[in-house]
């Protein structure tokens, strides 16, 4: 899942369990509200992508 952090006045997109990794973020914007709908966006169709592999049997 994906979350939104905030990090001198920008707004980084993160994969939740990957912290101690040092990935990058996966997108860094200005704006909170935009950046909260676009992580909504990618939790929305991880989802969807996890429930059709589980149908599918992966």
């Amino acid at each position: 899942m994906y979350y939104v952090v905030e990090n001198e006045g920008k707004y980084e997109i993160r994969i939740k369990g990957l912290e101690d990794l040092n990935f990058k973020p996966i997108v860094v914007l200005s704006d909170l509200e935009f950046a909260e709908k676009y992580c909504d966006n990618l939790n929305t169709s991880y989802e969807i992508g996890y429930k059709h592999g589980a149908e599918l049997g992966y």
